[in-house]
């Protein structure tokens, strides 16, 4: 064969080696485009199988650390739904396995580590569950309670915080850990380094924490605090709007007065603004300053993105005054504004109430009704509301009708037991 044609097949060859491997590439990139929409919705089982096929070439990396998060994802569902751990070890295996591989072929990140260290993290949770604590350990420091899975996951995600120490994530992630093995020092610290990254308590996941731990929020204010002047990426403004929000939680209604009026001195849109004049009614009214926290809620309500949650705080704060007109006046405004809300529905309801206007109150709960059809609370307080009218016929009727929608619920036998002891008055 001559030289030529030798180089001639040699680049078909090639040719044909490039060709596979682009549709190759093509298919796994849209097996992990799909697979990563179903992981992020939660179908875990459909996600699985595309996910395993996507692993080539450079998106190999990133698909196995989705694939371990997807199948811890599973193995957590399905413990919650009762399965026995030794039932889904399988699962918790696989997923090591794929958070290694991902984290051999990237060691510098740290999203690979922080992923294997939560892998651990759930290993030392098993190991107690099954295990128990020793009462040997009872009086020992916090960190004799601590097994070995749980202390390597905690070296794991401090490596991949110290990776990427400004994933505000990455903090909450590790003060969760600690917050699980009761290490309060070494959680607040973890809290309040979380606050310096990103000082907006709403956007962490401490919150969520029920019930909430009045130490948590200190150290998050603490940080926050001290963060001022020192995030670039976020403007004064907000950053003064963040801690008065933050004060507000802690029921600290004038160091959130002050950092409300600041940010009012420093400006900005007018959204930040109508933000910054919300929550100082909000700081306002929590110091019984009633009239200047209602004048600065109408100063939010300008601003249509403020509105309705400014005409809802004005109609608590009439409530709580004994004001039921002007109350109900304003719940039928917030209603116009979000027709939709349950909420705000009931509370219209309650204020007509209140202010002797019946029939207002039954149309605005049989609304409510035909809207929610899965809710109970207005038929409740519909039946409250003929009892309290003493029109004891309607009351029945609407008792008959909760039950049929909400057989067995709490407030039947109540609501029964009341309308009994009136008609025998």
């Amino acid at each position: 064969m001559s030289p030529r044609r030798i180089v001639f097949w040699g680049m078909c060859a090639l040719s044909i080696v490039f060709a596979a491997r682009t549709v190759l590439g093509f298919i796994a990139g849209l097996s992990y485009s799909e697979g990563r929409r179903l992981a992020r919705s939660g179908e875990y089982e459909r996600a699985l199988p595309l996910l395993d096929r996507a692993r080539v070439g450079e998106l190999a990396t990133d698909v196995r650390w989705l694939a371990g998060e997807v199948r811890l994802g599973l193995w957590q569902r399905r413990i919650e739904e009762g399965a026995e751990p030794e039932e889904v070890a399988g699962l918790l295996g696989e997923a090591y396995v794929d958070a290694t591989a991902a984290l051999a072929s990237s060691p510098a990140s740290g999203w690979y580590w922080m992923a294997l260290g939560n892998l651990y993290h759930q290993a030392e949770r098993l190991a107690v569950h099954r295990q128990g604590v020793p009462l040997s350990l009872v009086d020992r420091d916090r960190w004799a309670f601590v097994g070995r899975p749980g202390r390597i996951a905690i070296g794991m995600l401090r490596t991949g915080l110290a990776r990427e120490p400004n994933w505000y994530m990455f903090h909450d992630q590790l003060a969760y850990v600690y917050y699980d093995y009761r290490l309060q020092e070494e959680t607040l610290e973890a809290v309040y380094r979380s606050a310096l990254v990103l000082p907006v308590y709403g956007l962490h996941a401490y919150p969520t924490l029920q019930p909430q731990d009045p130490q948590i929020v200190d150290a998050f204010a603490r940080g926050a605090l001290d963060s001022l002047g020192r995030v670039p990426w976020m403007w004064p403004v907000r950053h003064r709007i963040a801690l008065g929000r933050l004060e507000i939680r802690r029921e600290k209604w004038a160091e959130a007065e002050a950092h409300l009026r600041k940010a009012l001195e420093l400006g900005g849109t007018p959204l930040n603004e109508a933000e910054a004049q919300y929550h100082l009614g909000r700081s306002l009214i929590g110091q019984g300053r009633f009239d200047e926290g209602r004048a600065a809620l109408i100063e939010a309500e300008k601003q249509p993105e403020l509105e309705a949650l400014s005409v809802n705080a004005q109609a608590r704060l009439a409530g709580r005054l004994d004001r039921w007109n002007d109350a109900l006046d304003l719940w039928a405004r917030a209603k116009r504004l979000d027709p939709h809300s349950l909420h705000v529905s009931l509370r219209l309801a309650n204020a007509a109430r209140q202010a002797g206007k019946h029939p207002r109150a039954i149309h605005t709960l049989r609304e409510a009704a035909r809207s929610h059809p899965d809710s109970s609370e207005p038929l409740e307080e519909l039946v409250s509301l003929y009892i309290e009218m003493q029109d004891f016929g309607k009351a029945r009727t609407a008792l008959a009708d909760f039950e049929r929608r909400s057989p067995g619920h709490p407030a039947l036998g109540r609501l029964r037991h009341r309308l009994d002891l009136r008609q025998t008055d």
